[in-house]
């Protein structure tokens, strides 16, 4: 029998799933290379936001001590629940490992390289609750249920569905 994913609690009512973040391997092995220290993996929350355009989003502030390389200067759109429906933000993108913990039938996943949009989170509403966003092109390759009378969801990727591996 299939194991379910385990319902979450829901985190000041915002879906929230922990992950954790660490520079993509193939940049690690160059700071290796270079006789640098790599830095180590960092725990996020992450809010699931079926309004955010892009697939993960992580406040820059955490990782800006990194010196990750960075590419494509590219909008993202936000839901906002000021006077505007959506906010539009441009951002840099960059690649990042990301573990989604307990994400596949309880077990984790990693995504390295994955492509991450770098925001500065510190002024959206919940600041200090989340730390990452999990978007619209993440979330197209999962299961998300959404269970009210237990004020409780899940979240489940598909490994196929990216170049991922338990982990």
């Amino acid at each position: 029998m299939p194991k379910k994913p385990p319902l979450l609690s829901l985190t000041e009512l915002h879906p929230i799933v922990k992950m954790e973040i660490h520079p993509a391997t193939a940049y690690a092995k160059a700071l290796t290379a270079a006789g640098r220290e790599v830095p180590t993996p960092i725990a996020v929350d992450a809010l699931i936001d079926t309004g955010f355009t892009a697939g993960l989003a992580i406040d820059i502030g955490i990782v800006q001590k990194w010196k990750l390389p960075i590419r494509n200067f590219n909008r993202v759109n936000l839901t906002s629940d000021g006077s505007r429906y959506v906010s539009a933000y441009y951002a840099w993108e960059t690649d990042l490992g990301a573990k989604f913990l307990r994400a596949a039938k309880g077990r984790n996943i990693l995504i390295d390289p994955m492509p991450v949009t770098l925001l500065d989170l510190s002024q959206e509403e919940g600041e200090g609750i989340f730390q990452a966003i999990i978007g619209l092109e993440v979330l197209q390759a999962c299961i998300l249920v959404y269970h009210g009378p237990k004020e409780g969801f899940c979240l489940e990727i598909s490994p196929t569905r990216f170049l991922a591996v338990y982990s």
